[in-house]
């Protein structure tokens, strides 16, 4: 793998930022681990070359996907939206309008603190509750079972791993630990 040093100040210090703040929260809120979180900040503080903030921010998976900074604003409402439709209220829109990858972090952070808002018993029921959504531009109803199983998490890991991939596209050194996180196991 073959990396080059941004060539001003200004993309040296937001790669490190997406790279060192981005990724370490993306890894958070999908695992909950702190692991991919100092993995990731080790990452940027020990290597000085990096991608270009603007290549990463634009690339494609393939022509007709979605660029890299709306994966992520996708992962975000998936995992926010979906939040809020199985604790049974009306979820809160975000608007799509960042456009650097500290804009992005902030994105993650307040999807985060959204979700964190809602109590254990908000969730009471959840499972057999309707869920009612838009997909494609058709009314759906769900059981919140199956509107978790079925609907929301598929839809936040497919935007979550895309957005991955299209970093490992791009020659950032991340792997599958740093998606995943250290995998904790209890003792018998």
């Amino acid at each position: 793998l073959e990396l080059s040093r941004p060539s001003d100040w200004w993309s040296h210090t937001m790669m490190r930022l997406c790279l060192g703040r981005l990724l370490p929260w993306i890894s958070l809120l999908t695992t909950g681990s702190r692991d991919a979180q100092t993995l990731m900040r080790y990452y940027w503080d020990t290597i000085d070359g990096c991608v270009p903030p603007e290549v990463i921010l634009a690339a494609r998976l393939f022509p007709d996907m979605f660029p890299f900074a709306r994966q992520v604003q996708l992962a975000c409402d998936f995992a926010a939206r979906g939040t809020a439709r199985l604790a049974g209220a009306e979820p809160k829109g975000f608007p799509d309008t960042e456009t650097t990858f500290a804009e992005l972090k902030d994105r993650i952070a307040a999807a985060r603190g959204y979700m964190g808002g809602f109590q254990a018993a908000d969730f009471a029921h959840a499972d057999s509750r309707e869920v009612h959504f838009k997909a494609g531009g058709r009314d759906m109803m769900l059981k919140g079972d199956e509107f978790l199983s079925f609907y929301a998490l598929p839809q936040f890991f497919f935007h979550v791993t895309t957005a991955y991939d299209i970093l490992r596209t791009r020659g950032v050194p991340i792997g599958k630990f740093d998606y995943q996180g250290r995998l904790r196991t209890r003792t018998a």
